[in-house]
This record gives C-alpha cells, sequence and structure tokens, in this order.
C-alpha cells in the first residue's frame, strides 16, 4: 500500500512556461508566436535544452538564459526569476494549475494519504509570496525546495529527505516528476533501502509524466489505482489532452496518469 504521493511542481501541478507561450506573449504585448523555445515538445528546435538534458547545462542556466532572451523583447532586465515568470504568468498563478492536479491532490487527501511537493526551485522561480496565492497547497504535509535545502534532483538526497520530511519509509512513497533524469536520479538511489525503487512485489514506484516526450512512465487519472497496490496500466489514451504550445496543432497527453512500468 502507498501512503504518500509526492509532486513536483512546475509541469506536474502547474502548466509548463512552454504551454502557455499564448498566456505570455499576451501579458508582455509580444505578437503571437514570438516566443518560439518549446522545451520537450519540440527538442530538435531547443538546443538549449538538449544541452540541459544531456547534463551540458544546468535547469537554472537553462531558465536564465530564457529569462534574459524574453526581457530583451520587451526592453527590461530582470534579474530575479520571480520578476521573469510575474511578467508573464501575471498576477493569477491559479490559472496555470492544472484541474487534474487538483482532483489528484483532493482524492489522495480525502483518502487519508500524505502529499508532499519536491521541487528544485518553488520559491527561487515564483518568490515566496505566490504560495499565498493558492490556497490548495495547504493540503500538501511537506514541501521540501531545494532552493532552501540546496540538494537538487536529482541527487538521491533529495528524494530521502522528502520521505523523513513525511515520516515514511521511502518505498511507500510514489514519486512524479516530468523530468526524466529527475526520475532516473530516484531509481538510482540505493536498492538496500528502496528508496522510491520497488515496493514489496518489484514494481517500480517512480513516474515521469509526458512532458519528456513520449513515452511509457504516466500518472494515472484513475486515482484509484493510487489507492490500491500499483498494477498495470492499460495504454488507452485518456480524454483530457493539453495543447501543444506556440499555437501548435499537436497534443500532448494529459499529465495525471498514475503511476507504475513493467518494463
Amino acid at each position: 500500500m502507498h501512503d504518500a504521493l509526492i509532486l513536483d511542481f512546475g509541469g506536474v501541478i502547474s502548466r509548463t512556461l512552454f504551454e502557455t507561450h499564448d498566456l505570455s506573449e499576451k501579458a508582455l504585448g509580444l505578437a503571437p508566436g514570438t516566443l518560439t523555445w518549446r522545451g520537450p515538445f519540440n527538442p530538435a528546435s531547443d538546443a538549449p535544452w538538449r544541452a540541459m538534458q544531456a547534463g551540458d547545462m544546468s535547469e537554472r542556466d537553462y531558465w536564465a538564459l530564457r529569462m534574459r532572451e524574453t526581457g530583451e523583447l520587451v526592453g527590461e532586465a530582470w534579474t530575479q526569476f520571480p520578476q521573469f515568470v510575474g511578467r508573464v504568468r501575471g498576477a493569477d498563478p491559479a490559472a496555470v494549475i492544472r484541474p487534474e492536479a487538483l482532483e489528484a491532490i483532493e482524492h489522495v487527501k480525502t483518502a487519508g494519504r500524505k502529499l508532499a511537493i519536491l521541487s528544485n526551485e518553488l520559491d527561487l522561480f515564483y518568490g515566496s509570496d505566490f504560495r499565498e496565492k493558492l490556497p490548495f497547497l495547504q493540503s500538501f504535509d511537506a514541501i521540501v525546495d531545494a532552493t532552501y535545502t540546496g540538494i537538487l534532483k536529482p541527487d538521491p538526497r533529495a528524494y530521502s529527505g522528502v520521505a523523513e520530511a513525511l515520516n515514511l519509509a521511502p518505498q511507500s512513497c510514489v514519486f512524479v516528476d516530468d523530468q526524466m533524469k529527475n526520475i532516473r536520479g530516484a531509481e538510482r538511489d540505493r536498492d538496500d533501502d528502496g528508496a522510491f525503487r520497488r515496493d514489496g512485489a518489484g514494481r517500480k514506484l517512480c513516474s515521469r509524466t509526458s512532458s519528456d516526450g513520449p513515452g511509457r512512465l504516466q500518472l494515472r487519472r484513475e486515482r484509484s489505482r493510487f489507492l490500491r497496490t500499483a498494477r498495470p496500466l492499460s495504454r488507452r489514451p485518456v480524454s483530457a489532452l493539453c495543447r501543444c504550445p506556440g499555437g501548435g496543432s499537436g497534443q500532448v497527453r494529459a499529465r495525471f496518469r498514475y503511476v507504475r512500468d513493467d518494463a
């Protein structure tokens, strides 16, 4: 039985900046189609994203680059991430929260399970005051933010640290992230303590969401899957879909499908 759901924030709970170029362009007064970087939705056209995924650039350096480039488009020099995010996201962060995430959070909490956020840059990107605008965050038993701990995923200490904050064994937790490198970091955790690696039946308890591109590991919307022991997932598409950013005609699967990989 799984006792906790641990979520990344950006990309899992909130929509990514890649998905909201239309909103960003409107907020900044830019012409539609001005912002062309699409990260995991079109890696071939985003060389810095590929460099970041390869480990040649940190995630913070990637966003520092995008912050500088976007600021130049509007004649502004942003030096702090909250300036960047505040300008492109506006004053209502709730507008980019995934309704599927809120649904999953509510059902996990109602079932008496614990909830946590494990983020590399929650307050660094959004500023500490943004939490007051998102009342659902009060449902979380722990928020572990590398802005303060200095321990970034995929460092194994990040995963064991959030389990400790929940006062739970790591193997009783399900971890969800939208970056495969962070999932791999969890899977590299030591087998001797089982941290985020496998449950007693040998099932992997790490999952990534679909913003990395096509893949088998999904977070299933069918919430009952989390409330029971993990079991095989069907490969049928879910009903909710997110449109690709920048007005593209493609679509990506909604991110909320509860977890298991038998491969």
